[in-house]
């Protein structure tokens, strides 16, 4: 009775899923969704979720065989019978409960004999005349008929439209999200397996496709026909379908890996040209499967066309006409790899619980990345990695999901979120990088074949990758798939000397965390040097905890040294490598920086960090200014070959939130040359705040000089000078009178030999309104600079060594 009474609230999770969804619209396929969020479980509701997982260990569904009537495509009914190949697991079983939505029950029979039963609706409770015995099998038959549900999104349940009868058996905002039961009485689970026979019944020019072996077409009586499919691979309910329409099929053949393959794609007669044409690379995406993952497993590749979709039924994939018929586009082959890379992770290999749903989400999002990879080449494959961690991870995963998730235990109303799919690809390539290719491609067969028409967890699926790599994964599912955040990497420190043979260089890397419980340990970290001529090596270096000191022999220089440039993880750091070549525009798409070259002398190379984490305190801080909590950039480069640009940084409500509350009056851009130096307010900069109270603005940057940058809310002190560092002013530039009238007297004293220095008089807009060749004798620089011809207002004094070096900027004030 407790059992009985507990699986009965299932009824309160589906019911409570509709007043939520029905404001809201899926569009698309459900892997493209607008974020919807299930109803979050009760503790009761949890419970019957896991006792109704747990009828798989009480009795055994061996078979199912459907046996459906849909005589009309546009009329929303359907009767037939589905019988039920049973075996019990347990003693002393006498009753069976079936998922079964809102259909009227006629009768359940077992060998001719009618049995017992009640139904509310949800749950269909049929009791046997005496218990079971384990080991001997049995079949039931239940009759029913009716108009079937449909998830309240409209993704989801046995649909009727535009000529189309189909079924979708994912509901996107019903608990729990698994929809054979919309159309046959079952175990609605994703442990559950069974092989599956279906007998349709369909009149007029619609034809029935199913998922599996095509048996037979025969004509019953006038216009009508059954047409019968066997599906003897085991499958959960999720992955049984069915698609009703006057369809076309396009059959070919493609010869894979695993030797020939048919394919069948299915849509309406007037759709066969641009259905074909859209498919063009459906090839490449089934190499590129069998190159990483093995021989496809199943029969046929099969895509039909549906109003709604896209649903990975092995053979009978459900994708959205809309798509089907839209050209090959980037979108489609996107969906079209996302969708066959379920025929192994989701149908193979599936989830024990919801809420690991990114072994297959994950898994088959980040299969359209290893598409276009074989597709179009390794660095179109790394943009696609990036532009789906920058936009869909790092700016959007922790918004749309009310927060930093984890991707394994994820919060049941985030199942179908951002942090499952978007989120699940990003790890499933930083595990790529944890193992190298070869061994990546190892560990996921390893796991399809050790799993293979099973669930598994994200522990078993930890340990499998082990057993099978002999890399220990366990500090990687700590890092990334247990616990919700990230990581990134800086090199803090360095020194080198030349040897007989190349390089030694001793670098410090300092790890920083951004939602994350603890440092990450063991991360495989690269490491780039770049000389002055732009040549490149790059190191491997195993980094663990906050500070980790490492030594490194290379044969490059390091004049720039760079963390991940090639982008092996995704972390919480973006960049952008580029050389400049002449004056205009640069967009930094990564970094998220506008960048314009006002002058340059050779080709330049410029190197820009956005690190999405918080950068160092503020160590002087008299005002009590508060330094941004989640972002700062790193600009370096070769400023010394006489480029000048300009660069603009955003500000936005949903990164800078701490810094701008209901107002942007008080946010200030701040600057250090790198690390151990003095955050200062940078001068070279003017504030756009086109409406000031909704949080969103930009800092304009007349002039860009290397180093850090990242924003406050407060006041600081001017950057004015270079700083050892310690922090401490080191000989400043002198200033007599500040303000001046009409002259002013520039002092500086200077520790070591120069010889040359460029002077520039740049004016608030960063208009340089005088320039001149200055010499110092005996390590003393005095100058008197006229200021009769300039009007009166801020400006800057700035001071370049003859390299381009900067020695240092004061403020001046000339009044009148």
């Amino acid at each position: 009775m407790i059992k009985k009474i507990l699986l009965t609230t299932l009824s309160l999770l589906f019911i409570a899923s509709i007043s939520f969804a029905q404001l809201e619209e899926i569009m698309g396929c459900h892997h493209r969704h607008q974020q919807i969020k299930m109803e979050p479980p009760t503790e009761e509701e949890k419970l019957a979720m896991l006792l109704s997982a747990a009828r798989s260990d009480t009795m055994d569904i061996l078979n199912y065989t459907i046996n459906l009537e849909i005589m009309s495509t546009s009329a929303r009914f359907i009767k037939g019978s589905t019988a039920l190949t049973i075996t019990p697991l347990m003693a002393n079983v006498n009753q069976i409960n079936l998922d079964l939505l809102e259909l009227q029950v006629d009768s359940v029979l077992m060998n001719a004999m009618p049995l017992t039963y009640s139904y509310d609706g949800l749950l269909l409770y049929v009791d046997f005349p005496t218990d079971l015995e384990i080991g001997t099998t049995y079949t039931i038959e239940v009759f029913y008929e009716g108009a079937p549900m449909v998830d309240p999104s409209g993704f989801g349940g046995l649909d009727f439209q535009n000529g189309y009868a189909y079924n979708l058996g994912i509901g996107l905002t019903s608990n729990p999200p698994n929809f054979g039961r919309s159309w046959y009485p079952c175990f609605d689970s994703f442990v559950e397996r069974a092989t599956y026979e279906f007998n349709i019944f369909t009149r007029g020019n619609n034809k029935a496709y199913c998922v599996g072996t095509f048996i037979e077409e025969v004509p019953i009586v006038g216009d009508t026909i059954r047409r019968t499919y066997q599906m003897n691979q085991l499958i959960p309910t999720y992955l049984s379908s069915i698609a009703v329409s006057n369809y076309q099929e396009i059959n070919d053949v493609h010869n894979g890996e695993s030797g020939a393959i048919p394919t069948q794609l299915l849509c309406k007669p007037e759709d066969v040209a641009d259905m074909t044409s859209t498919f063009v690379e459906l090839g490449d995406a089934i190499d590129a499967f069998e190159f990483w993952y093995g021989p496809y497993p199943w029969e046929r590749v099969g895509y039909v066309s549906t109003p709604r979709g896209a649903m990975e039924h092995p053979t009978n994939i459900a994708y959205p006409t809309s798509t089907a018929v839209g050209g090959n586009t980037f979108g489609h082959r996107r969906l079209m790899a996302h969708e066959l890379a379920h025929c192994w992770w989701g149908d193979v290999v599936t989830v024990g619980s919801a809420r690991d749903m990114w072994v297959k989400e994950g898994n088959a999002e980040y299969g359209a990345h290893l598409m276009t990879e074989y597709a179009f080449g390794h660095e179109a494959f790394i943009d696609q990695v990036k532009d789906n961690h920058l936009d869909n991870v790092l700016q959007s995963a922790h918004v749309d999901d009310d927060g930093f998730q984890p991707l394994s235990n994820i919060p049941f109303e985030h199942i179908y979120g951002t942090h499952t799919y978007r989120k699940g690809a990003a790890m499933l390539h930083n595990m790529r990088g944890y193992l190298g290719d070869s061994l990546f491609r190892v560990g996921q067969r390893a796991v399809l074949d050790q799993y293979a028409y099973q669930s598994a967890s994200a522990q078993q699926y930890r340990d499998a990758l082990t057993a099978s790599t002999g890399y220990d994964m366990t500090d990687f599912f700590d890092a990334w798939i247990l616990n919700p955040g990230y990581s990134a990497f800086e090199v803090n420190e360095k020194d080198y000397i030349a040897g007989a043979t190349g390089f030694e260089t001793n670098l410090t890397i300092e790890q920083k965390v951004r939602a994350a419980p603890n440092y990450h340990q063991n991360v495989p970290i690269d490491v780039t040097f770049i000389d002055a001529a732009g040549n490149q090596e790059t190191h491997n270096v195993m980094c663990s905890g906050q500070y980790t000191d490492v030594s490194i022999s290379g044969n490059v220089e390091p004049y720039l040294i760079t963390i991940n440039q090639h982008n092996r993880l995704n972390m919480a750091h973006m960049s952008d490598q580029e050389i400049l070549e002449e004056t205009g525009s640069n967009n930094l798409e990564y970094s998220q920086l506008a960048f314009s070259v006002d002058a340059i002398n050779t080709p330049t190379l410029i190197h820009a960090d956005h690190y999405w984490v918080a950068p160092d305190p503020i160590e002087f801080n008299p005002d009590n200014a508060q330094i941004s909590s989640t972002h700062y950039w790193r600009i370096e480069g070769d400023f010394e070959n006489g480029l000048e640009a300009k660069a603009t940084f955003e500000y936005r409500k949903l990164l800078d939130e701490d810094l701008v509350g209901t107002t942007e009056n008080d946010i200030i851009l701040i600057y250090r040359r790198g690390f151990g130096y003095e955050w200062e307010e940078y001068p070279f900069y003017s504030k756009l705040a086109l409406v000031p109270t909704d949080g969103n603005g930009f800092f304009n940057l007349t002039r860009v000089l290397p180093g850090e940058y990242t924003f406050a809310n407060g006041t600081l002190p001017l950057y004015t000078s270079t700083k050892e560092v310690t922090g401490k002013e080191h000989n400043p530039i002198q200033l007599s009178p500040n303000p001046a009238i009409n002259q002013v007297v520039l002092q500086k004293e200077f520790d070591h030999f120069i010889n040359h220095l460029q002077l520039e008089l740049i004016a608030s807009n960063g208009q340089v309104v005088q320039q001149e060749e200055l010499h110092v004798h005996d390590s003393f620089l005095q100058h008197q600079l006229d200021l009769s011809s300039f009007p009166v207002g801020m400006y800057w004094v700035k001071l370049t060594d003859e390299t381009g070096f900067l020695i240092g900027v004061e403020a001046l004030e000339i009044i009148r």
